[in-house]
Order: C-alpha cells, then sequence, then structure tokens
C-alpha cells in the first residue's frame, strides 16, 4: 500500500482574468490545502473523483493481491478525504488481475467504476458500486470474449458498458497466412479488418445480474457514446452502422433503452453528400436532442478530382437536431478549413494551399484536413449551444536499434503519446449555423488521451483553464476573442522545494468555487530545508485545493 506522507500548505495562486469593464480573478484568502502521496511515478496511476461538500475520493492499484474462488485479484485502495483532507474511509477493493479502469462515474451519493480487460481468449469485465459516504462496495463480473469495452454510463444505479468485438490473435494471424497464400488479395477487400459488431451491457447491481442487450444486426461498427436521459430515466446508445455497404456509407442509430435495459424505440442519424460519420455526442436541451460530432468525407471516382486530403483523421464537424418526436430537422457540416485559426496548427505548405483555395487561386481542389477530435458536451445558453473540443494525434519518433539476424542496424517508430494540438471553441445557434469560431494552442502530450479543458463558471464569458505540467493555463474569451490568458505554476510543500518534473498533471471543477488540482512531481528538497522527515529526493501524487474568488 502506498505510504501517505504529508500534509497541508499553501498555494498561491493569483490569475487575473480582464474583460472590459469589470475584473475577475483566481485567487485565495487564506492558506489551501495540499496533500502528497508517495508513488512511483511511471508505474503508479491515482484517479480522483471530487464528490461535492462530501469531499474527494483518491482509488489506485495497491501493491497486493488476493486469491478468491481461484481468481487472482489486486486490491486497489480506495480513500475518501473531506474538504480538509482529512481521511475519513479506506477500503481495499478486489478487481480481477489485469483489467484496466474504463471510467468512472458519481451518481447521487454512489462512484460507478467500470474495469476491462482485452485479450485473445477472453475478456473479463466488472463494474464496482462504492457508497461515498459509507464506503460500502458491491461488484459484479461479466464475459465479453473477444471484444473492447470503452464506452460506460450509468443511469438510476443502472450501469451500460458499452464497445465492440474484435479479432483474436489466432484469426488475424489465420487471416494473414491466407492473404499471404493467396498473393494478398483478399487485403484489399478489407480481409484483415473485417466489420466489428457493437456490444453492449446492462449491469444491474440488484440483481448481481449482466445482460448483453445490444441487437445483433449486419454492418454494424462500435457502439460510439452513450448518454443518460435523466428527466425520463432512460438511456440514449448511439451506434455506428453500415448504412450502405457498396458506397461504404456509415451513419449512426440511437437506441434508447429504459433504466431496466429494456428496449423502448429508436432513430436513424442520417448524412448526407458523402459525409460518414464518425461519432457523435447526444445531449438533451429543453426536450430537444442535439448531436454534434465529427466526419469523413468519402472520397471516390465522382469527386476525387474535388478535393485533396492531407493528415489522417476526420475532415469536420456535423451538427444535427432532433425535435420532441425524434424527427431529424437538419444536419450540417463544417469542414475544419471552415473554423478560424484551425488551419494554423498544420504544416505551412498545407496552410498556403488552404489560402489559396479559400481565394480561389491556384489549386482548384477543396483542401481537407485530416484531424482527430475529442469534443465536449454541448454549453447551452439563451442565444447559442457553445461546442468545445480538444484536436489531438498520435505522435512518434524514430529510433536506429543494432542488429537483426544478419547484423544490420534497423529503425522502428516509438510511440511517445497522443499530441493534442489545440482547442476549438465553436458557436452555433439552435438552427446548426456557425455564428463564430476561435482556436487556440494547447500543445500537451500525455500516454493518456482524455479531455484536459475545464469550462469555469463565469458570466457574459467563456473561461477556459487546463492544468499542463504543474502549471494551470486560463484563457477568458468573449465571442471569438480571447481577452486575456494568465499561468501559474503550482507551488509545493515548502517554498525552498525543487520541481525537477512533473506529470499527467489535470485539475477538476469541485464544489462552490473551489477546484482540484493534481497530478504527479519530482521533488528536490533545498539544504536549508533541515526537516528530516522529507526526503533529499521525492516522487508524489499531489492534489491541491484551489479557490476561485
Amino acid at each position: 500500500m502506498k505510504k501517505l506522507l504529508i500534509v497541508s500548505i499553501r498555494i498561491s495562486i493569483l490569475l487575473i482574468i480582464f474583460t472590459i469593464i469589470i475584473e475577475k480573478s483566481f485567487s485565495q484568502t487564506k492558506d489551501l490545502l495540499r496533500k502528497e502521496i508517495e508513488a512511483n511515478v511511471k508505474s503508479d496511476e491515482f484517479y480522483v473523483v471530487p464528490v461535492k461538500e462530501t469531499g474527494v475520493i483518491i482509488f489506485s492499484e495497491g501493491d497486493e493481491s488476493v486469491k478468491q474462488n481461484k481468481v487472482k485479484s489486486d486490491l486497489w485502495i480506495v480513500t475518501l478525504y473531506d474538504t480538509e483532507f482529512n481521511q475519513k474511509w479506506q477500503r481495499e477493493v478486489p478487481i480481477a488481475e489485469g483489467l484496466k479502469l474504463v471510467d468512472k462515474i458519481i451518481e447521487d451519493d454512489y462512484l460507478y467504476l467500470a474495469f476491462d480487460q482485452t485479450g485473445p481468449k477472453k475478456n473479463t469485465f466488472q463494474a464496482v458500486k462504492i457508497g461515498v459516504k459509507e464506503g460500502d462496495v458491491k461488484i459484479v463480473t461479466g464475459e465479453a470474449p473477444n471484444s473492447v469495452l470503452n464506452v460506460f454510463s450509468v443511469n438510476n444505479g443502472k450501469v451500460f458498458l458499452g464497445g465492440a468485438t474484435t479479432l483474436t490473435g489466432g484469426q488475424r494471424f489465420s487471416r494473414i497466412m491466407v492473404s499471404y497464400c493467396t498473393c494478398f488479395i483478399p487485403v484489399f477487400f478489407g480481409y484483415l479488418n473485417p466489420p466489428s459488431d457493437p456490444l453492449l451491457y446492462h449491469i444491474d447491481f440488484s440483481k448481481s445480474k449482466v445482460t448483453n442487450i445490444h441487437p445483433k444486426e449486419k454492418g454494424c461498427l462500435a457502439v460510439t457514446d452513450i448518454n443518460a436521459l435523466k428527466s425520463s430515466n432512460q438511456t440514449e446508445v448511439l451506434t455506428s452502422i453500415m448504412l450502405d455497404k457498396k458506397k461504404k456509407q456509415t451513419g449512426i442509430v440511437s437506441r434508447v433503452y429504459d433504466d431496466n435495459g429494456k428496449f423502448v424505440r429508436e432513430y436513424t442519424i442520417k448524412s448526407k453528400l458523402n459525409n460518414l460519420l464518425s461519432k457523435g455526442f447526444v445531449s438533451e436541451h429543453n426536450g430537444i436532442k442535439y448531436i454534434v460530432g465529427t466526419y469523413k468525407k468519402r472520397i471516390d471516382k465522382s469527386n476525387k478530382d474535388k478535393y485533396k486530403t492531407y493528415g489522417v483523421g476526420d475532415n469536420g464537424v456535423y451538427f444535427t437536431m432532433f425535435d420532441e418526436k425524434e424527427k431529424q430537422k437538419f444536419i450540417k457540416f463544417y469542414e475544419f478549413t471552415k473554423f478560424d485559426g484551425f488551419e494554423g496548427f498544420v504544416n505551412k505548405g498545407v496552410n498556403k494551399k488552404i489560402k489559396k483555395s479559400k481565394k480561389g487561386n491556384g489549386n482548384k481542389k477543396n483542401i481537407l484536413i485530416g484531424y482527430n477530435l475529442l469534443v465536449h458536451k454541448p454549453i447551452y445558453t439563451e442565444n447559442e449551444i457553445l461546442t468545445i473540443s480538444e484536436a489531438y494525434y498520435a505522435e512518434y519518433h524514430t529510433e536506429t536499434r543494432c542488429c537483426d539476424s544478419q547484423g544490420r542496424s534497423y529503425t522502428v517508430s516509438v510511440f511517445d503519446g497522443w499530441r493534442t494540438t489545440h482547442a476549438l471553441i465553436a458557436s452555433f445557434d439552435y438552427e446548426g449555423e456557425l455564428l463564430w469560431s476561435t482556436t487556440f494552442a494547447i500543445g500537451t502530450l500525455s500516454f493518456d488521451l482524455k479531455r484536459r479543458i475545464r469550462v469555469l463558471p463565469q458570466e457574459n464569458r467563456t473561461v477556459l483553464a487546463f492544468n499542463y505540467d504543474g502549471t494551470i493555463y486560463t484563457k477568458a474569451i468573449i465571442n471569438k476573442e480571447v481577452i486575456d490568458e494568465s499561468t501559474v505554476e503550482i507551488e509545493t510543500n515548502f517554498g525552498s522545494d525543487k520541481v525537477k518534473s512533473n506529470y499527467k498533471s489535470d485539475m477538476e471543477y469541485w464544489y462552490d468555487n473551489y477546484y482540484i488540482a493534481y497530478g504527479y512531481q519530482k521533488i528536490k528538497k533545498d539544504k536549508e530545508n533541515k526537516n528530516k522527515d522529507i526526503k533529499k529526493k521525492r516522487k508524489v501524487f499531489y492534489f491541491n485545493k484551489i479557490q476561485v474568488d
């Protein structure tokens, strides 16, 4: 079990955000709290779950394991701290060996966790329900052979866990051998990558029951989003499907289930103009459903002379709306080049071609940018719908190694992490028309692919913040203009401490006007610090309580 080191102390933060008329700031009126837990920065993974005025839950995989019913389990340590970082309870939760966390969700007074294990023979998954106030634990286990489960939601205490099937190692090997023996002809027909089947499991803790509730059908790809409709105790599941296999035309089907996993109804999100819908994020506002997602332009013989694509990924954002009767009223598409500043994050050569294309000079083809986006839940105001997305790509570097079986050096590509290059903020009216857009650089690199930007509640403006590399960055935006931006480094327990490096920095909204910032640090103690209880060098997981004035 990880050893708890220290203690509470101050973090001085003053982030001043100016507007035209009044001034807003991040500040503190008294010493705020910081906690440090000794950690192996490279292997230990801590997770933070704010639970409003009750406190904050910190959990991680422990060093010990147990064997129950011939099944080996790792003990995960789950701890609740109050708002002053005093420990209220701690539990050891046995999770089957090899499982990784899918996601964590707070609903009412319970913390729900989903764990998944991808393997060639079988895939064990588990759902965990933990009472926030008393720390009571309940675990339900299921099996999903040859699958990846990566979409998780909770509605009225019932868990929905979705994903898709995958090929086993043996199946993939046999397909490679068949292709090899037939001059790789099957490769050109998608033989190595057959369509996957979506999976959706309903988990009822009251009955300890797991049920696969997704219907079997041809042409499905994967479950892409699960959204709890709190107003009706129903859950909406988006599944990417192949509407027309010959034309490779994809769409998204939304299926609605009640909280017992019983199918209620479905409707289809239809595309147009050779646009292949990739992902979708559904949300509800005043009984109307809005879905924002990304799409890829289908290039074939009919339009290959019209478009030129640079980069890998999707080519734009779609925005669609369904009325109270779930009838699709419109769907509108916006290529990435339509958003102000987006082309500034591609190389200079492509940037010039985009500018020429917009002016109608030079290249007669429309330029498409290939990029991946993490889309946030839309923010609804009286006159606009604000969407925030984070653009990313996989970053690699090349290494030369020695030697192969014949003594020759060779090169390999090494994955460095996910590079989040910039944020896209786009405002739409309630008819899906783009009102304004802006972008700003982020530049983070991490092995964790997740949303990092936090939206802070401010009147008449949008304030965005994220914690990266031990520094909190903020940007205040009115319409499309960035009116102020600030950075502040997070201090450690002692002013003389020297932070040698930061890892996996992040932050979350907590309660009232408090936020919690957390991450990993390697710290060197200053010689002037005579406290013998503090190591000369320490590696810690930290979390700090921050006040916003």
